[in-house]
């Protein structure tokens, strides 16, 4: 590598760590409720309007890497490329919408964020491939954890809503679902874990979000953290039928028992447990699809959407067009549907149906193709490599995601789904860089003898490490 190599990717590794980082701790900030004011440097950056930090440096080493040429050495492989290609897809219809529809203009500038996230899923790929997928995994859960972490800390002491001696996690929903989907990530990250930052990292998010998601107040924070913790099971026994890693299963285990008897025998401890008990025999226990009213609500979403998706096919009403499409709806007019009460903040809290109804038919297909082919992208990265832990986590995170995206409207217009499927795609990429170069190495030593094939052989054995 020349001297200029060294300092782009040097370079690189200053933005991916910075903006990754900023992705997560953007994920699980708290959330002022009510009368409750925050101080500025706890919410997400904003450069102008709707503009934030992130997206800000994003651009600027786009200009860099342009600006260098290196942009046109970026090869895009088939699967990635058809990933970014429906992201576009997904832009291009947001901006139909928008001119047929005539609606806000801030409309246009949803759509063209999905231009921001195909670069942005790119970008991060190569990012992966040059410092390796564990660090950029690392990264993300690291921004989460200190966001989760600071969240936790404003829930207790300002105490906005409590339930016995708890308080509720500032922002519910929002940061609740990324808690409870990191402990999930957390796992992930154990499993293709190359130091033992990793490990760290992985135990400290998965705490993290399993306590905050047990405050959330949430039915989906609670059921993404368990579906988690099934993932974390898999890696934990994984780890002790390995003769090598026997030691690390024992040590997890060992101190999840540790954590789990120090907390029940204090005070604390046990209050923290009888009301832990209390939200979820609330939340679950004596659930009743016909008197619940989020449960029902979120219900008849679907058939809300689908008498609006049976008006405009074609288009679907645009983004800032749900509220008064679904107030004219048979379904909302008969009682469903109550939470909307808003044009700015209304939304079917279901990422499918969210698409369905701003861009009709056409929206729904790609979302749902999107979604299929993230959940393939990980079974392509977990399932050959990683045996039978790696088949758990990948099932655990199809089905948290699955949770994800039909209990909140963010699954495609944040980084909570292009972040690890960058991470997937650089893992595939590795690979296939490296059965490449075990090729021309076992061609080498065919046609020249054995002593060609040591070089080829120890730069496969470098490549495998990043891969882990």
């Amino acid at each position: 590598m020349t001297g200029w190599d060294v300092a782009m990717d040097r370079i690189a590794k200053h933005f991916a760590f910075i903006i990754v980082f900023l992705g997560g701790w953007n994920f699980a900030l708290p959330v002022a409720q009510g009368e409750v004011a925050l101080p500025f440097w706890s919410q997400p950056i904003q450069v102008m309007h709707g503009v934030f930090l992130t997206e800000v440096l994003l651009m600027l080493y786009l200009l860099i890497f342009a600006a260098t040429g290196a942009a046109g050495r970026i090869r895009v492989g088939l699967g990635e490329g058809r990933f970014v290609l429906l992201i576009l897809g997904l832009g291009c219809l947001g901006i139909l919408s928008a001119a047929v529809n005539l609606t806000d203009l801030l409309d246009l500038g949803q759509a063209a964020r999905f231009f921001y996230y195909a670069a942005f899923l790119l970008i991060v790929i190569r990012w992966a491939e040059r410092l390796g997928p564990a660090r950029i995994l690392r990264f993300l859960l690291m921004g989460i954890a200190g966001a989760g972490m600071l969240n936790l800390y404003y829930a207790f002491k300002i105490q906005w809503a409590t339930m016995g001696d708890l308080p509720f996690l500032m922002g519910q929903n929002g940061p609740g679902g990324i808690l409870g989907l990191a402990v999930g990530l957390g796992a992930w990250l154990m499993l293709i874990r190359k130091t033992r930052l990793d490990a760290v990292v992985a135990v400290i998010v998965s705490l993290v979000g399993i306590f905050g998601a047990s405050i959330s107040y949430s039915k989906t924070a609670m059921l993404l953290a368990a579906v988690g913790v099934a993932a974390w099971v898999a890696v934990i026994l994984a780890a002790m039928t390995g003769r090598q890693t026997r030691r690390l299963g024992a040590g997890l285990l060992a101190l999840v028992l540790i954590i789990a008897v120090g907390i029940s025998s204090t005070t604390a401890g046990r209050s923290y447990a009888e009301t832990f008990k209390e939200f979820i025999r609330y939340k679950f226990y004596s659930l009743d699809y016909r008197e619940n009213t989020s449960v029902e609500s979120r219900g008849l979403y679907f058939f809300s959407v689908a008498e609006i998706v049976a008006q405009h096919p074609l288009t679907g009403v645009g983004y800032s067009g749900f509220y008064e499409a679904v107030t004219q709806t048979v379904t909302y007019r008969s009682g469903g549907a109550v939470e909307e009460t808003a044009s700015r903040t209304a939304n079917p809290h279901n990422a499918f149906l969210y698409y369905a109804s701003a861009n009709g038919l056409p929206g729904l297909v790609v979302v749902v193709v999107l979604f299929l082919l993230f959940v393939d992208v990980l079974r392509r990265s977990l399932l050959p490599y990683y045996g039978n832990a790696g088949r758990v986590v990948w099932v655990c995170l199809s089905v948290a995601y699955f949770i994800h995206g039909n209990t909140l409207p963010t699954l495609y217009n944040t980084e909570v789904m292009y972040l690890p499927a960058a991470v997937a795609f650089s893992q595939l990429v590795l690979r296939s860089q490296l059965r490449n170069a075990n090729d021309v190495g076992a061609l080498r030593s065919k046609k020249c003898g054995r002593g060609s094939a040591p070089l080829i052989g120890m730069k496969a054995l470098s490549s495998a490490r990043q891969v882990h």
